[in-house]
Parts: structure tokens; C-alpha cells; sequence
């Protein structure tokens, strides 16, 4: 019994092979490296905490920068429409007599 498979089926499997492969080569080289680097697991876990604390620090500014900035343009756009809009004349009460 042969099985005659298409040949971009054959293809697609060599490729997600050859994929495989590499990603697995790389991940041997990355622990080769950590390994070389003499680092104990203390200070790794020091250099993620402060990684961390880095990208915590970035984001509150570009927080804090978005903020100003949109902030000064909702401003504007609010005046804008404040000055379209037509002056308006306060009604006059009436009093009935009740």
C-alpha cells in the first residue's frame, strides 16, 4: 500500500522540520551562553527584577506623556466647538397667575 502525498504537503513538513531544528539549535546556543557567563541564579534573578522595574518606569512616562498630549488636544477641540456653537439667549420666565 503506497500513500501518495501532494508535493507542498511534502514541502510544508520539511520546512516545519528544518524550523524545528533551527529553533532548537538557538535555544542550545542561548543555554551555552548563560552557562559561559558565570552568572548565579541570584543576580539573573536580580537583572529581571530591575529589567522589571525599567519597563514599569517607561510605560508610567509614556503614560504620563499620552496623557499631556491628548489632554491639550481634547482642550483644543473643545474650544473649537465651544466657538461654533451659536450664543445663546436665556429665556424669560413668566409668571402666571398662580
Amino acid at each position: 500500500m503506497t500513500y501518495d502525498l501532494p508535493l507542498y504537503v511534502v514541502f510544508l513538513l520539511s520546512c516545519g522540520t528544518t524550523i524545528a531544528l533551527l529553533a532548537a539549535l538557538r535555544a542550545l546556543a542561548r543555554v551555552r551562553g548563560l552557562a559561559k557567563a558565570d552568572l548565579d541564579w541570584e543576580q539573573v534573578a536580580e537583572l529581571t527584577g530591575d529589567v522589571g522595574t525599567c519597563k514599569r518606569q517607561i510605560q508610567k512616562l509614556n503614560n504620563r506623556l499620552n496623557g499631556m498630549e491628548g489632554s491639550s488636544k481634547a482642550n483644543a477641540e473643545l474650544n473649537e466647538l465651544l466657538a461654533q456653537l451659536p450664543p445663546q439667549v436665556a429665556p424669560q420666565q413668566t409668571h402666571n397667575g398662580g
